[in-house]
């Protein structure tokens, strides 16, 4: 049996890039560096929904790197041999040339299988006649067809290491040389000082706006005080002028003082 049979097709899913982790990613690899056992410490560490946001998303990449559909992985490569003219030798069975290419596209070792998608793109770009290193007259064989698909999975496998390494990485603390402490000692305490002179002029500034006020509201009762006194001397005591009111409020008491003074004197004669 040498004739390839076509058959229905799935849509299948394929890796989109996704512009916000691109960036979480930039921000956090941002002058990082990386320890002798490959840690990666950083000087940006994730926020919880940074951190929440790229799990989900190595989660996602995860599951589509492992999938693998043998059933739709042979209609493809069915479809894409039936782009050669005679893809099948008269010796040879269609259903043992896909099952070989199967077999090679499956797991080998401790490389995974090829995830259904990439074989999909491979396969497609094979028949397009624009997927480089494979010839247009003679099928490709499995293991070009292996490495054609495997290229597709670089840029996934790169996010999903980088996501990784964020995730496993700590806090970038820099060491610091005994000069670059007494450096930056010095740059605190003359920052220090700058503040407490800062400091120490607001304070004297607001006092004397505080005194330049109360000087203000002193002269503006002294004019009302000699307002109600008019052409009258103002009496004072102990040299600050005091109002009508208060010298009548102070005569009164002085009176009843005396009137009080004078009777106890009588009662007691």
């Amino acid at each position: 049996m040498n004739e390839l049979v076509a058959t229905e097709e799935k849509l299948v899913s394929v890796p989109v890039h996704d512009s916000d982790v691109d960036g979480l990613l930039r921000l956090y690899q941002s002058g990082a560096v990386s320890t002798p056992l490959g840690k990666l410490r950083m000087i940006n560490m994730p926020t919880e929904q940074g951190r929440a946001r790229l799990a989900a998303r190595m989660r996602k990449l995860s599951a589509s790197l492992k999938e693998h559909d043998r059933k739709q992985i042979a209609l493809h490569i069915t479809a894409m041999l039936k782009s050669y003219r005679n893809a099948i030798r008269p010796n040879e069975s269609a259903r043992d040339v896909v099952a070989t290419y199967l077999q090679e596209l499956g797991r080998i070792g401790d490389e995974p299988a090829i995830p259904t998608w990439a074989v999909v793109l491979a396969c497609n770009a094979i028949r397009r006649g624009d997927a480089p290193g494979i010839r247009h007259d003679f099928p490709p064989s499995t293991v070009q067809l292996r490495v054609l698909a495997k290229g597709y999975l670089d840029p996934w496998l790169t996010e999903v290491a980088s996501i990784s390494r964020v995730l496993d990485g700590e806090k970038f603390e820099p060491e610091q040389s005994v000069a670059e402490r007494q450096r930056i000692g010095g740059l605190l305490a003359d920052l220090g000082e700058r503040l407490k002179a800062r400091l120490n002029a607001e304070r004297a500034e607001a006092s004397a706006r505080m005194s330049e006020r109360a000087g203000e509201a002193m002269g503006r009762r002294l004019a009302e005080i000699q307002r109600e006194w008019g052409s009258d001397p103002v009496p004072t005591i102990a040299g600050i002028p005091v109002s009508r009111e208060l010298a009548q409020r102070i005569r009164r008491e002085c009176d009843a003082t005396r009137d009080a003074a004078a009777e106890y004197a009588i009662r007691n004669s």
